[in-house]
């Protein structure tokens, strides 16, 4: 589902001047997965009403439905900020890259602050894996991030996966544990998870390959116009999301423990990692 939400912050009041500043952030949904978008944008309206009171802001909402329309007007100076997946950001990092620097990105665990992770290719140890199968691999195949990793696996191993989607990562791991499918492409993240609840699964799965530890859920980056003292409230907020009920709420719905700041640079590996495959397989931009 493409959905792109903006988030219209107006009326925040910056330190040291007694001028008001209008801000916007867009909310671009599109390749951001297992994500319930109904129950997401209630979250995101309660969330943004509890942070205008707390940091003077006037909030509203609106719609789109496509990245272009999202990059239009952050040309025409209507859009200043923007939170979205790791391929939106992949995918036009230059332009991104450009007209943007500092942001935050959503934590995995609360106590280490990490942000990054890997992806897994999952299998059953009794029927092994040889790459003369004709395997089946679920995963969401609206991701497209999944498609460029798993591209890159198939140049390993010479082979073709045939594609099956599912409707949650968990779901794909039981979907091999019960011998419904072959493979399964996971967050390293949700992998821990499932054997960590269900040690059975380790005695049974084992992981085929597996990326370098380079990848994020989901970016916020804010534009260079923004002046750095409201990046500071904007990203103070973001970094406290944990100390309110409705935060909480969003952080459920979006599946994160808080967020950190992070700048592009940080993202080097990761863009390194997508243009290698993309050079080597240029039809996967055809396929988008």
């Amino acid at each position: 589902m493409k959905i792109l939400f903006v988030i219209l912050l107006g009326s925040l009041f910056v330190s040291k001047l007694s001028a008001i500043y209008t801000t916007k952030i867009g909310f671009i949904g599109e390749h951001i997965t297992e994500v319930n978008y109904a129950n997401a944008k209630s979250a995101m309206k309660i969330w943004i009403a509890q942070m205008s009171k707390d940091i003077h802001i006037k909030s509203t909402i609106k719609f789109y439905n496509n990245f272009d329309d999202f990059y239009k007007d952050y040309q025409n100076n209507i859009v200043e900020s923007v939170i979205m997946s790791p391929y939106i950001y992949l995918n036009h990092h230059k332009a991104f890259d450009r007209d943007f620097h500092r942001g935050w990105v959503k934590i995995l665990n609360e106590h280490s602050k990490e942000y990054l992770m890997n992806y897994v290719l999952i299998a059953r140890k009794d029927t092994g894996y040889s790459n003369k199968k004709e395997f089946v691999t679920l995963h969401k195949q609206e991701d497209l991030l999944s498609k460029l990793i798993l591209t890159d696996f198939e140049n390993k191993d010479k082979k073709k996966y045939t594609l099956q989607s599912t409707k949650s990562e968990s779901k794909a791991i039981l979907d091999i544990f019960f011998k419904k499918a072959d493979l399964a492409l996971v967050h390293s993240e949700s992998w821990a998870i499932a054997t960590e609840l269900n040690p059975q699964l380790s005695k049974k799965l084992f992981i085929v390959h597996n990326t370098e530890k380079i990848f994020v859920d989901m970016i916020s980056l804010l534009a260079n116009t923004m002046p750095e003292n409201v990046k500071d409230i904007y990203l103070n907020a973001m970094s406290n999301i944990n100390t309110t009920e409705q935060g909480r709420q969003l952080m459920a719905i979006f599946k994160f423990n808080g967020t950190v700041e992070i700048t592009t640079d940080n993202f080097e590996p990761m863009k390194k990692y997508y243009n290698r495959v993309i050079k080597e397989n240029p039809k996967l931009l055809q396929e988008e």
